[in-house]
């Protein structure tokens, strides 16, 4: 098995178009080869917080699963 490309993916923010860049995120995940990369998400809330899930092996089914609870600080 070959190594899989590591790719981030950063969406949400606090702007008024949060709620288009998680649709874009939400997107751009299923086009993704994902035999061949490993997307790890990381989530601006609307107040600005990082939040960031397990690494995605395969597409997620709704925007709800984009969204996470463990927070962090840069």
């Amino acid at each position: 098995m070959t190594n899989k490309v590591r790719v981030g993916l950063v969406y949400g923010g606090r702007s008024g178009e949060h709620d288009v860049s998680l649709q874009t995120a939400l997107a751009v995940i299923k086009a993704f080869n994902h035999s061949k990369y490993e997307i790890h998400p990381f989530y601006i809330d609307r107040q600005g917080g990082w939040r960031s899930g397990k690494a995605l092996h395969g597409p997620v089914g709704s925007i709800a699963e984009l969204t996470f609870e463990t927070s962090f600080s840069l």
